[in-house]
């Protein structure tokens, strides 16, 4: 097969990095205001400003509010090089004074002028004030109708009949400033109190205003409902979000999209989310055959799980079946705790009537995802479901409103039970050819999904199949690429889409057709002897017309169609991720790599039996103690480091297969595939880039070829016939994490190893020890291993 350039150097004009915008929500400290932006005072350190202090009371340079002597002294003593006030005018004089001020005030409008030239509607200055370093003062008998209202509660909680009002007799430059002040009215101890001082509008300084809370205006955590209404947050600052779509009000590119019933969002924190499982095995006719499969709460598939970036998730799995069960989480990166992965070299299996609670954090995640059972060929018989991450409100989301969210589980399935295919790969067989593939566990025609005209939808799409790459397909309609693996790709329009075994992808759709009913078709990929299809329906809710005419075609062997679709795949530098940063701000093509390793696989006989192998070594399990816990614990069975960094050639041989790696490493990996089918490749616990993929044999000069600039970043990469794939990955999350192959019969034969992340520090900062509610089992749980345990 000749060498496809697969990364040829792109003709298109370089992606120039986003324009700065600012976006609504609370200011910088920093930030300079606009002319006609109102100006809050703030009694802070005046240091901060790089300004004098100044008192907002007697306007004098040197103290503040609270440091004012003037108040402290109830004007007895100087303010700076202010003359001492004495108290002799009496109150009657004041009010005479307020009335004239105020009846003025009232005449003469707004932006009018006093005979003084300043504007009659705000309080001037008086010109008989006294100077305290050369700046003038607010005058204390300013009206009272257009500045703030006076406030005329007493201390003790009688309201006067009159305010007081405070006034200045002096003239310019005099020596004697005199004001008033006002006792308190209250009857009890009125004679031993100290008498208050009233300033400005009559207020009392010994009486503390209560805040008054402030309407909110419509910015970050307020949702209008399409009518224009407002969406109210409960007590809890809790509220369930139901369709139709929720739009924020703040006019920016953000889009909190469609919100499925039951999601519930937090502003304050990040919330935690509960899920009880039931597993039960039930009977189930995807294709018109009775046969036993794996529900979870009587469903087949299993329930959704949505959450947002940095949840908690908890998920309480109840085993009813015979036999031990485990749950995996494919693509949820389970940041330095690998105890939870769900496979059987990191999680004790749970014991047939027995419960285990999964806890995860979703973080720093966004995107589609999927769950399913790992032990047991329990695949072969459904537990499989969808996991959903929505980005958090705060940050900006690159995808365009739509108005639903649909899942879409293909895979090729089996009409025999899970039982029936595990005794056939235990006696060293290979599975016969698949019997059909499912669309959410449904035969031909099972899946519908219903639209209304005119409208976007997102379609997240994953394989959820045992063996073979699956070409997705909607008559007459396109789809735009948004989303992989929780990567924001830039969107282009594809008539078809291949997804290969264990990969997810988010689409949108428009149905802007006619009114009808359209095919949604599902083939098998590069099946040569039979291609399997079958179909779902697109349903507008006005139509009136089931599906007809024939089936539209779609790609069947061609390789090479399917490999430049894999290479128009790229990253949306300037979208952002979980996090507000945009994509492109890691720049992993300027890292060096400290490392190569080529994964080679190989099938072969070992003692009369099917084996597949990975660098010579085909998997197999030292004994009941998965090697997470015998790591953790060091009670050793296992030696890291027993698989060779390249394909060494030579025979098979059965080995517990575990890669030694450095944590904060940044190594490279090719994934070399010298069969004539298609291989799917996953890393638990990462998301890597695709760096490159091309026919023929990888040597140094393939280097060439690599895309070090847009690449995408996912957990699951495909490596065509006779061809290979090399990728680069960021060894920042430490603990042991699964390298398997996605065609499960091969897996379960054993093509996979263990990738031990190691790093000699105990800090919590870097990995988090074994949960409390872990499952112990094997060595680990031998009673005199108590002391190890505690």
């Amino acid at each position: 097969m000749t060498n496809i350039n697969m990364w040829p150097r792109s003709t298109r004009s370089p992606i120039e990095p986003p324009e700065i915008t600012l976006m609504p929500g609370r200011p910088g400290k920093n930030r300079k205001k606009a002319k006609n932006e109102a100006f809050k005072k703030k009694f802070e350190k005046a240091i901060r400003k790089g300004r004098k202090m100044t008192c907002s009371v007697r306007k004098c340079i040197g103290h503040n509010k609270k440091g004012c002597p003037t108040l402290k002294k109830y004007f007895s003593s100087s303010c700076g090089s202010q003359p001492t006030v004495q108290t002799s005018t009496s109150t009657a004089a004041a009010a005479v004074e307020r009335d004239t001020n105020a009846s003025t005030a009232e005449e003469m409008p707004i932006n009018a002028k006093s005979s003084s030239g300043r504007f009659a509607g705000r309080p001037s200055n008086s010109d008989n004030a006294p100077r305290c370093s050369g700046r003038p003062a607010n005058a204390h008998s300013a009206p009272t109708t257009t500045g703030r209202p006076a406030n005329t509660t007493s201390v003790g909680g009688v309201r006067p009949a009159a305010a007081v009002m405070p006034t200045t007799t002096s003239a310019v430059g005099a020596t004697n400033t005199q004001s008033t002040t006002q006792q308190s009215t209250s009857g009890v101890g009125a004679q031993n109190r100290k008498p208050s001082t009233a300033l400005r509008g009559s207020a009392n300084l010994t009486y503390k205003r209560p805040r008054q809370k402030k309407a909110k205006e419509a910015g970050f955590g307020v949702l209008f409902r399409p009518s224009g209404s407002v969406v109210e947050k409960s007590e809890n600052t809790e509220r369930v979000l139901h369709s139709p779509t929720l739009i924020s009000s703040v006019t920016t590119n953000i889009d909190l999209g469609f919100k499925p019933n039951g999601l519930r969002w937090k502003v304050a924190e990040s919330p935690s989310r509960f899920f009880e499982w039931n597993v039960t095995y039930g009977t189930i006719s995807p294709l018109g055959v009775p046969q036993q499969g794996i529900l979870i709460n009587g469903q087949f598939p299993g329930p959704d799980i949505i959450s947002f970036t940095n949840d908690m998730v908890f998920v309480n799995v109840f085993n009813n079946l015979d036999e031990p069960f485990l749950i995996s989480w494919s693509g949820v990166q389970h940041r330095k705790n690998s105890f939870v992965d769900g496979v059987w070299g990191t999680t004790c299996p749970i014991p047939p009537g027995k419960n285990f609670t999964y806890t995860m954090q979703m973080k720093d995640q966004i995107g589609s995802f999927y769950y399913f059972p790992s032990l047991g060929f329990h695949k072969a018989a459904g537990g499989f479901g969808s996991i959903r991450i929505f980005t958090r409100p705060s940050v900006p989301f690159p995808v365009p409103a739509y108005s639903d969210d649909f899942i879409v589980l293909i895979g090729d399935w089996y009409k025999c039970n899970h039982t029936k295919l595990r005794a056939i790969l235990d006696r060293g067989h290979k599975l016969p050819f698949p019997d059909g593939i499912l669309i959410n566990g449904r035969g031909p025609n099972g899946a519908t999904f219903t639209v209304d005209q005119g409208n976007t939808y997102r379609l997240r799409i994953s394989n959820v199949g045992l063996e073979h790459s699956l070409n997705f397909r909607i008559e007459g309609h396109n789809m735009t690429l948004v989303e992989v693996e929780g990567t924001h790709t830039i969107q282009v329009s594809y008539s078809s889409l291949d997804v290969h075994v264990g990969q997810s992808y988010s689409v949108l759709i428009t149905a802007d057709q006619a009114p009808k009913d359209y095919y949604i078709v599902v083939s098998s990929r590069f099946t040569f002897k039979k291609v399997l299809t079958t179909t779902g329906v697109l349903h507008y809710s006005n139509s009136n017309s089931p599906v007809s005419g024939p089936i539209p075609n779609g790609p069947t062997i061609e390789v090479g169609w399917s490999l430049h679709q894999a290479r128009s795949i790229r990253t949306n530098l300037t979208a952002n991720g979980p996090r507000p940063n945009p994509q492109g701000s890691y720049h992993y093509g300027m890292i060096n790599t400290t490392r190569t390793i080529r994964l080679g696989s190989s099938a072969a006989q070992v003692n009369g039996k099917q084996r597949y192998a990975v660098n010579s070594l085909s998997f197999v399990p030292t004994d009941n103690t998965p090697l997470k816990l015998a790591d953790y614990f060091k009670i050793g069975g296992f030696t890291p480091g027993n698989i060779p960094d390249a394909p060494p050639g030579g025979r098979v041989h059965l080995d517990t297969s575990v890669l030694q790696t450095d944590y904060k490493a940044f190594i490279e990996i090719i994934f070399e595939n010298k069969e004539r089918i298609v291989q799917s490749w996953h890393i638990d616990g990462y998301a890597f880039w695709v760096v490159g993929m091309d026919g023929g044999r990888w040597t140094p000069e393939s280097r060439n070829l690599y895309n070090l600039r847009d690449a995408v970043s996912r957990s699951t990469t495909q490596v065509y016939p006779r061809s290979w794939t090399a990728i680069y990955i960021a060894l920042d999350n430490a603990g042991m994490w699964n390298i398997r192959s996605e065609f499960w019969a091969r897996q379960y034969l054993g093509q996979q190893l263990y990738m031990r992340v190691y790093t000699t520090s105990t800090s919590l900062q870097d990995e988090y020890r074994i949960p409390a509610n872990a499952l112990l089992c094997g060595k680990v749980s031998d009673p005199q291993n108590k002391t190890v345990l505690s």
